[in-house]
């Protein structure tokens, strides 16, 4: 019988290409999505979806409803395998929290590790002791004077997700060119929400990729962004893979061993305009760039469940090094969107032209990708593409 992989959320960026990573693999695919949220892996016939609360809006019954699905699923077929698959912050979250069945494993590491996980502040310390180049960072609280912060800065929450009053709490991010804009920011950040201060760092974003057992951390990758969503900063819609320079390999291979870190795992990082790579944060869950890895060869999701059900893993080595690019498409046209709107007062970033981009978005180019596709699978491609644009347009006028 096929193990089963209950993959969640399934409205994360990386759901789509990490379902198909397990059912290449041979695992049975269900896949949980919040309610009320549009998911476009619905509309794959290849995916069983399962509607559960929103953890957003009720914590508790999203954590109960799991785990009466997981309690279902295991009565119905005992000798099959279970692996429960966290997809974003919100499931790290909710990880932490349950308290499994004995026959379903989990694709995330203990409580007392995970924590690495959400905390900002921890990571700064520990990527400095690993040996990354690390940023100044201040937490930024009632204790912390406003004169002690120069701009032009970012705030961010310390925490990357957090529990309140029953819901799941995402704290805002800002960013300040001056000391006018540091002063409404305060204002508006709560006692109760702590954020770190870090000095605004112009510069492209980079990823460092792997997954780590409890004997070692396997083959790493890496990629460079070529492009973000929305240029004032965001995530990216299109990166290229590059080579791993050595001293990063070593300093990522420390920061995982010494946190005890075992499962998938990304390390931003942000290179300045001398050519210097800085430690942004630790994502321990898969990426939006999952798809990347997967054209070279590196399917990280299904070795990272295989690990943890015990099964054994083919040969891993490190493929040969070939350049290719990977683009999502609703986030190349939102990208193109924010372009011809063209940019708001105070953007530290340098903004890109009107002609500049449609000339870069429509030029072919070889080894080049797409986020998503799949030609035995191709309506959640197109229903991701639509929401993708559509999420943005009614964000915006909400705004």
């Amino acid at each position: 019988m096929k193990p089963l992989a209950i993959v969640f959320f399934a409205d994360a960026l990386s759901a789509i290409e990490v379902c198909w990573s397990l059912h290449e693999a041979s695992f049975e695919v269900l896949a949980l999505t919040k309610q009320g949220i549009p998911c476009p892996l619905r509309y794959s016939r290849l995916i069983k979806i399962i509607t559960v609360p929103n953890p957003e809006i009720d914590f508790r019954e999203s954590g109960e409803s799991i785990l009466n699905l997981l309690n279902k699923q295991g009565l119905k077929n005992e000798s099959q395998a279970q692996i429960l698959v966290p997809l974003d912050d919100a499931s790290v979250l909710l990880c932490r929290t349950l308290k499994l069945p004995k026959s379903t494993r989990q694709a995330s590491p203990k409580s007392n590790i995970s924590e690495i996980a959400i905390d900002k502040w921890q990571q700064m310390q520990l990527a400095s002791q690993s040996g990354f180049n690390v940023i100044e960072t201040k937490i930024v609280d009632r204790f912390c004077p406003l004169d002690s912060i120069e701009t032009p800065c970012v705030l961010k929450p310390r925490l990357a997700i957090e529990k309140e009053n029953n819901r799941i709490a995402k704290r805002s991010f800002y960013s300040c060119p001056d000391t006018t804009a540091l002063q409404e920011a305060s204002i508006e950040v709560a006692e109760n929400a702590t954020h770190i201060s870090q000095p605004f760092l112009n510069g492209v974003g980079e990823g460092i990729f792997g997954f780590a057992t409890d004997d070692t951390v396997h083959v790493l990758s890496a990629h460079r962004r070529i492009r973000m969503m929305n240029p004032e900063g965001s995530g990216s819609s299109a990166c290229r893979n590059n080579a791993i320079e050595p001293e990063l390999e070593a300093a990522a291979h420390k920061f995982v061993t010494d946190s005890g870190w075992t499962g998938l795992f990304m390390i931003e990082l942000i290179r300045d305009e001398n050519g210097k790579a800085w430690f942004m944060e630790f994502n321990g869950r898969p990426w939006g760039s999952t798809t990347l890895a997967r054209r070279i060869g590196l399917e990280y999701p299904a070795w990272h469940a295989q690990a943890a059900l015990g099964i054994e893993l083919p040969s891993i080595s490190k493929p040969t090094f070939t350049p290719k690019t990977c683009r999502h498409l609703g986030r190349e046209i939102v990208h193109l969107l924010f372009v011809l709107r063209g940019p708001r007062k105070n953007v530290n970033n340098k903004w890109p032209s009107r002609f500049g981009t449609f000339i870069e978005l429509l030029t072919p180019r070889a080894n080049q990708h797409w986020y998503n596709f799949r030609w035995s699978d191709p309506i959640p491609f197109f229903a991701d593409t639509f929401w993708t644009v559509m999420k943005t347009i009614f964000n915006r006028k909400a705004s």
